[in-house]
């Protein structure tokens, strides 16, 4: 495999993960402001989601620093993904979130079925 390729298929399956765990932890940290109900909500997904987020901050930096390019083009890719949904919500267009979700679920299952990401 090129170099290159390595890079970005990284970018975009481990880099841009870390990252997004490590964002989430962030904004659900802040919004959360001592509720005593977090910890009663707090579900699988949430743990699963964020479990990367407690790898090695000096490690980390350092592979987002030396894959930046590639990096910051995954996060421009999650970033039009992100703005297409919240432009779906902001308009209450429930037809629209559903397709962009079931895009989503179709992407998944095909990864499953190749054996790429099993469940």
């Amino acid at each position: 495999m090129p170099p290159a390729v390595h890079d970005r298929l990284l970018a975009h399956t481990s880099h841009l993960p870390h990252l997004v765990a490590a964002v989430l932890t962030l904004a659900v940290a802040s919004a959360e402001r001592g509720d005593v109900a977090l910890d009663d909500l707090v579900a699988g997904g949430f743990r699963d989601t964020t479990r990367i987020a407690r790898g090695a901050p000096d490690l980390w930096r350092d592979i987002l620093l030396d894959n930046r390019d590639q990096v910051l083009a995954a996060m421009d890719a999650l970033d039009g993904r992100l703005a297409a949904l919240r432009e779906a919500l902001s308009r209450n267009d429930g037809s629209a979130v559903r397709h962009l979700l079931a895009q989503a679920k179709e992407a998944r299952d095909a990864l499953e079925e190749r054996g790429v990401a099993r469940s």
